[in-house]
């Protein structure tokens, strides 16, 4: 309504403005006055009568509407027309000039030819190719990685795509954990190929992968890495691997240099310190070796099942005797952890520690300790040397005595049965059989006259652990290429059901009148079954030939390690059996010290000689955790290293002890 109105007056402003324009228009002329009407009228009209069947009704007051309020419109001013102004003048000495245009320059006609179509041979996908590029996506996208290994396995003799696939092979074999495969397929790849991306590509991924690589494999990397300058400066695995390889080769210097750039917060940081340390005391700076290890000790001394936290341990216990401080050697010796293979052996030089420092009373209860049932199957011939030693120092020469006797009767016929052994196997293998029987057999108390507890002193050995390792590890790489061919051959059947599956859902969805969407969607799950168990139908003997080939290599490289670990066992053999001997003959020399010893103390005695108390040097790490030996009952493992003897000390002042205090 209000837009009516707007559209009237402004019709009514225009045209009162023309008016004023127009001269002719009469401002005299008599204004006529319209009829005012009112809705009273009605009331007494009798034009509307017949509107109404029943006659007019009076209208009252209440019943009238308000009328709106009136619309007050902004106030317009009339704008007078100017006149137009000339732009070009009829005096031609006032006429401005018009510059001139330069004319434009001519156009050719255009040479029109005639199209020709021609056809082009359509360059289409090969064979190969597709088969690369299905090898990519199930690799890349659907981290299949065995259908995906079966594809390159295709395309390793290839001219054309031989390289390639064999890189995306080895990182398939990589993914599932066959580490042995991948290796060999890398050291292939980077010996043959002459494609320099490639080359590169190989090169990154073997120092991403490098946990796969030999230590000794450093040597062929290395120049590629620096020749493409690939940055390693924050790899801990590869710096550490290198570390160890230098080391091999007696760089020491350079074998540092790697192990510092490894991060403190590195998983590895540890064993590089340990490395390092190592490395340290070898060059002969042992202040050094020791500041290291005290410094990376409590960073993992709260995971007492860490294997490195216990060489860490046991390494600076060691170093700490060398360097005659005894009491910190005892105190960090009684932080490894029992469950590690070398605790009993850090038991006995704690022990030796001990008896350097005097602390004769702790020594002689330690061993005690380990000579009762509880350790009946542990081979511990040295335990019985410094229990000896320990009661000699104190003039107990009975009890001295009596463990020398116990040595004798339970290692002298070992001894023997050692050294038969060794004259009739002169072969490696021999000892690798040993074990391995022991090992299949662990009730036996006897191996081929060999008693049990020396064959597992045998097998404990680093020397050997880290060889036969490395041979389980080719078993297990094994086991796996073996359920992954098993399992690709399954894959078959499995995917025959899920396309039948998906085919009944597809007819189900048509027959529900399902959207084009769904019916669509349902329809590209079951093309990528159906594509899925071609290939898999194709490529299962692949996955076979090539889990033949890999058995073949992995029981050459395995029998490699068998042999190693072979000599290792057998070196630890005769090294085992030397130390028995000399220990057997220290019997003997001690044995006479206890005669002699125990002379003396008798003429002391009849002589009215006096055996003042004395107060002897102890090692107790705590007073709640020191046991005086009355051994009644049982013996617990995490109480080893704080017994002490009951024994007392009964030399005269001038005596052994006193010199041994000293």
């Amino acid at each position: 309504m209000q837009s009516q109105y707007l559209i009237f007056f402004t019709t009514l402003v225009s045209i009162t403005a023309q008016a004023q324009l127009d001269l002719s228009f009469n401002l005299t002329a008599p204004v006529v006055a319209e009829r005012k009407f009112s809705p009273k009228d009605l009331l007494v009209s009798t034009r509307y009568t017949p509107m109404f069947s029943s006659g007019l009704r009076a209208f009252t007051e209440k019943r009238l509407l308000a009328s709106p309020e009136l619309i007050k419109l902004p106030k317009f001013e009339i704008q007078k027309v100017l006149p137009a102004i000339a732009i070009f003048s009829t005096n031609p000495k006032t006429q401005p000039v018009v510059p001139a245009v330069t004319p434009l320059a001519a156009v050719k006609e255009p040479v029109l030819k005639n199209s020709e179509a021609t056809a082009i041979a359509l360059l289409e996908i090969e064979p190969d190719e597709y088969k690369m590029l299905q090898g990519l996506i199930y690799f890349e996208i659907q981290k299949k990685f065995d259908v995906a290994m079966s594809l390159f396995i295709d395309l390793k003799d290839n001219s054309k795509y031989k390289s390639h696939s064999l890189l995306k092979y080895a990182e398939s074999a990589y993914a599932l954990d066959l580490h042995s495969e991948y290796r060999q397929a890398m050291l292939n790849l980077l010996s043959t190929t002459q494609d320099k991306v490639l080359k590169q590509m190989a090169v990154q991924s073997v120092v991403q992968n490098i946990k796969a690589m030999e230590n000794s494999d450093i040597e062929k990397i290395s120049p590629m890495v620096e020749a493409f300058n690939i940055d390693i400066s924050k790899n801990d695995n590869y710096l550490y691997k290198q570390a160890k390889y230098l080391i091999k080769k007696e760089n020491l210097t350079a074998a540092e240099n790697s192990l510092s750039q490894i991060s403190p917060k590195s998983p590895l940081y540890p064993d590089s310190m340990l490395l390092s340390a190592s490395l340290l005391y070898r060059k002969g700076e042992v202040n050094k070796a020791i500041a290291k290890l005290e410094k990376v000790i409590p960073t993992v001394e709260h995971d007492k099942k860490n294997k490195v936290r216990n060489m860490l341990i046991l390494t600076l216990a060691r170093i700490y005797f060398q360097k005659g401080k005894y009491k910190e050697s005892y105190a960090v010796y009684l932080k490894l952890d029992r469950s590690s293979p070398l605790w009993i052996q850090s038991v006995v030089e704690q022990a030796w520690a001990q008896i350097l420092v005097g602390d004769h009373i702790g020594a002689a209860g330690n061993m005690f300790s380990l000579h009762t049932e509880f350790f009946k199957k542990i081979y511990l011939p040295e335990t019985y040397i410094v229990r000896s030693v320990g009661y000699l120092n104190l003039c107990q020469y009975g009890d001295a005595l009596h463990v020398l006797t116990d040595l004798d009767a339970r290692f002298k016929k070992t001894h023997e049965k050692l050294t038969k052994f060794e004259t009739e196997n002169k072969v490696a293998q021999a000892y690798y059989d040993l074990v391995k029987t022991w090992y299949n057999n662990t009730g036996l108390t006897e191996i081929n006259s060999i008693p049990r507890s020396f064959v597992a002193e045998l097998a404990v050995h680093p020397s050997f652990t880290n060889m036969q390792q490395r041979v389980n590890d080719f078993d297990d790489e094994g086991l796996r290429f073996t359920k992954i061919a098993t399992d690709f051959s399954q894959k078959d059947s499995q995917l025959k059901q899920r396309l039948a599956t998906s085919k009944a859902e597809q007819q189900t969805l048509k027959n529900q009148r399902a959207s084009a969407q769904q019916i669509q969607s349902n329809e590209i799950k079951s093309f990528i079954h159906e594509l899925e168990l071609g290939i898999v139908m194709r490529n299962k003997d692949n996955i076979k030939k090539m889990r033949n080939l890999a058995q073949s290599r992995l029981e050459s490289e395995k029998a490699v390690y068998r042999n190693l670990a072979a000599a290792a066992i057998k070196t630890r053999y005769t090294e085992l059996k030397s130390v028995l001997g000399k220990l057997l003959e220290q019997e003997e020399v001690l044995a006479f010290e206890v005669y002699s010893g125990a002379g003396e103390h008798i003429r002391y005695q009849m002589a009215d000689g006096k055996i003042n108390d004395r107060t002897p040097a102890e090692l107790t790490p705590e007073e709640k955790k020191s046991y005086k030996w009355k051994f009644r009952g049982e013996v617990w493992e995490d109480e080893i290293g704080h017994y002490r003897s009951s024994l007392k000390n009964v030399c005269p002042h001038d005596g052994i002890a006193k010199k041994g205090d000293n």
